[in-house]
């Protein structure tokens, strides 16, 4: 599991993109922060977010 500082971290950095960065952004780290701190509960907010059908997006 990850630091307590590290995770610390990671919330200063998205609250401070907060207004710079998309919320699409803002919600992928939320999802990653607490799939750090095992909050599966809140990790799931990911899948409920994605479009429904058709293939994933390509990067």
């Amino acid at each position: 599991m990850a630091s307590s500082d590290y995770i610390l971290q990671l919330v200063r950095q998205a609250l401070d993109d907060f207004d710079d960065k998309p919320l699409e952004v803002a919600v992928r780290r939320a999802v990653r922060i607490a799939n750090l701190v095992g909050d599966t509960e809140h990790a799931r907010l990911s899948l409920e977010l994605r479009p429904a059908g058709g293939p994933a997006k390509q990067r």
